[in-house]
């Protein structure tokens, strides 16, 4: 991971349900940011309300430079990065590709609740076919088409490597399988 001033997209956790916070702080820091999002009712009172909550709770992306990210969280210690382990073993910060992310930002904000958001390390996620995704709203999309489990048909499959995975229900009509 270089500490230059270049921009990445850094997997971080927001310990405690305070990811809708570390979302306006960040942006009020001047960050891109992002925070997967999904309407549900909720008891307020006597009656049932449509609000809009985290999809995944204590999830946040950020778009950042490594030594912006690193001042941030001085003052935070609730904001926290999500590691993976490098082949030395030593704890590296999640780093999620451009691409990856603009088609899983894009995607989350087409799928309006038909998204399903899988966490890889508790779902197991078989090898499915890389595909791309010719037409309808997901078009351009690159993914794999794959069964999840406790669905019926076969989903499309955005993962972001050891972070998140969304499943998505597409016709095979509109997949194109990608050749290497």
């Amino acid at each position: 991971m270089d500490r230059s001033d270049t921009l990445h997209w850094f997997a971080m956790r927001a310990t405690y349900r305070r990811e809708t916070k570390a979302r306006d702080e960040l942006a009020e820091a001047g960050a891109e940011t992002f925070v997967p999002m999904r309407w549900t009712k909720r008891k307020v009172g006597e009656r049932m309300k449509r609000v809009e909550e985290p999809a995944i709770h204590s999830l946040v992306f950020v778009k950042c430079s490594q030594p912006f990210i690193q001042h941030f969280k001085l003052r935070r210690p609730w904001l926290q990065y999500m590691c993976s382990m490098d082949c030395n073993g030593l704890r590296r910060p999640i780093v999620v590709p451009d691409e990856q992310m603009d088609d899983f930002i894009r995607a989350s904000s087409l799928a309006e609740g038909e998204a399903e958001y899988i966490d890889p390390t508790t779902t197991p996620l078989t090898p499915g076919t890389r595909v791309v995704v010719t037409s309808g709203p997901f078009e351009g999309m690159k993914g794999t088409y794959q069964r999840v489990q406790g669905k019926r048909a076969r989903q499309f499959v955005i993962q972001l490597e050891g972070v998140l995975a969304m499943a998505i229900q597409i016709s095979p009509k509109q997949v194109e399988v990608i050749t290497n």
